[in-house]
């Protein structure tokens, strides 16, 4: 079965099918999943996009820390080249500019 590609960012943060022949990977349909199913994380980072400042928090660390995926304008960021992940705070190796758009996605532990 095709699977189709999803957007991460559009207006609220909600999943929306693209057409496309690509497919996702089995870890991709996995998170998706768990989105949906109310163990992940789907947020904005806080903190100011203006060009200078780096460091942007979650409202919860991602659990496993290796299930963050970080998008700038759509585009995803690589750790640790593009940021650095410390509990629930990200770094960025450059200041996204003012208008960028950050979105993090990631598995959290529904225990804590």
């Amino acid at each position: 079965m095709a699977r189709k590609i999803l957007n991460p960012v559009l207006p609220g943060g909600l999943l929306s099918p693209l057409s496309g022949v690509d497919e996702l990977t089995d870890a991709e349909e996995t998170m998706i999943t768990n989105q949906q199913a109310g163990t992940g994380l789907n947020e904005t980072p806080s903190g100011a996009v203006n060009g200078s400042n780096t460091t942007f928090t979650l409202s919860r660390s991602p659990s496993p820390a290796a299930s963050l995926e970080l998008y700038l304008n759509g585009q995803l960021q690589h750790s640790p080249e593009d940021f650095t992940l410390s509990t629930n705070t990200i770094t960025m190796g450059d200041a996204p500019l003012t208008g960028d758009t950050l979105r993090a996605f990631s598995l959290i532990d529904t225990d804590t």
